[in-house]
């Protein structure tokens, strides 16, 4: 039978109503993340601590954009896995159980009881309603515009054009070797104009929508209100506080914990929700423990965030493939048969995938012997130069000793100079010192990030001042957080916690 051509583009239908629906929540549960984090750091007082974001990143919080482009990393990532779960859950109980009860029985009850798990620290409505609106969404989309079942040698002949996303998939997983995200960075993106578009599009927009989700312990900031604590242990629990950065504040409402004193125990609280009584002398003498503690017990997306990491993983890809499928799909058809153009699909499918991961095996699988670093680090191959570095930086050598290390400064090549920031955190030389101190000043927040973050890793104080400076001028949330938590390992705390 043939396939009306209308309805045989069903899945690109589905996907887009699934992302639709994603993206109208991400947007909304990005907004709402943003604006309770500019209530917060608007309560706080600049003059006595130093906030991440900075000001110039906090009048952003109330406006529609960042809300509108941090929604789609959680449109890309949790959207598409559900998009494609319930897409294909489904194909399989229409097309392989025939619509048998049971089956969608058992859908239903995993369903549901992964959004108990998702709730399971607190109700969370935006996520719910995520995981609830997409899959009924898609659903109802797929039945609706899927085609009629056809032979079952006809579907089974279908497997072959699935070969390109296993080959893709697979490869990916082998050649990135654990770090696809790295690799994709440092060999597709960074390389690149359009990659570097890409690549800036993330790192200005992605901390709005990590900031949704993160656990207490995870967040850069955290805020804590004291009531009615005793006058004698007042001081010490405030100390305490800012140097795990909870940072003071008034109102409970607002405050991450709430820190009480009643019948002789500290109650930890969250707005108005009592999590933890502890004794005062417990809670002063491994007060990590019990913080830590706190923010498990409060933590109300510990089911969210492996679901997005594994649709980041799996999710997006599936999505490129089948848009990607359809669209060349659409193309031969215009030319050929559709048993025709969907083999020349796959076929096209596979030289695109090849197309992206030969430069990820070209750069990942570049092999630097140590006694030949010199030879590596002057070679005409960017990629060969990076390798070098990753040896410098596994065994700690020295790269200030290297002849062409001044050289290595003059690179263009952000990949490169990337990881040449690394590699200066493993130096110890005052020259490498200086040269390390003036990549904070380059231009693309990567490197910058990376030199901030090798200047933790040398751990000298003198560079605090330097760091705070960034921090109270850059326009960059990603390159201010990367600071602080340089600030932090540097042995820099809060005013008056010391």
């Amino acid at each position: 039978m043939k396939i009306p051509k209308k309805r045989s583009y069903y899945p690109v239908t589905v996907i887009l109503v699934g992302l639709f629906c994603a993206q109208l929540l991400s947007l909304l549960m990005v907004h709402r993340s943003n604006v309770d984090l500019h209530r917060t750091l608007t309560s706080l007082d600049p003059q006595n601590y130093l906030i991440v974001p900075n000001q110039h990143v906090i009048p952003q919080l109330i406006e529609i954009m960042p809300a509108l482009f941090g929604g789609l990393f959680f449109t890309l990532t949790a959207g598409a896995g559900l998009t494609i779960l319930a897409l294909g859950a489904t194909w399989c109980w229409d097309r392989l159980f025939f619509r048998n009860t049971p089956f969608f029985i058992l859908l239903f009850c995993l369903w549901i009881g992964y959004i108990g798990f998702l709730n399971i620290n607190g109700f969370t409505p935006l996520v719910t309603a995520i995981f609830v609106i997409i899959p009924i969404a898609v659903f109802a989309t797929t039945l609706r515009s899927m085609p009629p079942r056809e032979k079952i040698s006809i579907v089974l002949s279908r497997a072959a054009y699935v070969l390109p996303l296993v080959f893709f998939l697979g490869a990916g997983a082998w050649i990135t070797k654990g770090r696809p995200f790295t690799e994709v960075r440092d060999y597709l993106l960074l390389p690149t104009a359009v990659g570097r578009q890409v690549n800036d599009f993330y790192y200005r927009y992605t901390l709005y929508p990590a900031q949704v989700f993160k656990s207490l312990s995870q967040k850069t900031i955290r805020t804590a209100a004291i009531d009615t604590v005793e006058d004698d242990l007042r001081p010490d629990i405030e100390n305490l506080l800012l140097a795990h950065d909870f940072l003071l504040m008034e109102d409970p409402a607002v405050a991450d914990l709430t820190v009480r004193f009643e019948k002789n125990r500290v109650l930890l609280s969250d707005k108005g929700r009592l999590i933890l009584k502890v004794k005062p002398e417990k809670f002063l003498t491994d007060p990590a423990d019990w913080l830590r503690s706190y923010s498990n017990r409060t933590d109300r997306y510990l089911f969210f965030r492996p679901f997005v990491y594994y649709s980041l993983l799996a999710g997006m890809p599936l999505i490129f493939y089948i848009l990607m499928y359809a669209l060349w799909r659409r193309l031969w058809l215009m030319r050929f048969s559709v048993k025709t153009s969907s083999i020349l699909a796959s076929v096209s499918c596979c030289l695109v995938c090849a197309a992206l991961l030969i430069p990820l095996y070209i750069g990942g699988h570049v092999k630097v012997d140590i006694t030949r670093l010199e030879e590596a680090l002057t070679s005409t191959r960017w990629q060969e130069r990076v390798a070098a570095m990753k040896v410098i930086i596994e065994n700690k050598v020295e790269i200030g000793d290297f002849e062409s290390y001044p050289l290595l400064l003059t690179t263009a090549h952000l990949t490169e100079k990337y990881w040449l920031a690394r590699t200066l955190g493993v130096s110890r030389r005052p020259n490498t010192y200086r040269d390390l101190v003036a990549l904070l000043d380059d231009p693309n927040p990567n490197v910058v990030c990376m030199a901030l973050d090798a200047l933790k890793r040398r751990g000298d104080p003198a560079v605090i001042d330097q760091i705070i400076a960034r921090i109270n001028t850059s326009d960059h949330w990603y390159v201010q957080l990367y600071a602080y938590g340089a600030l932090k390992v540097l042995g820099w705390t809060q005013p008056g916690s010391g």
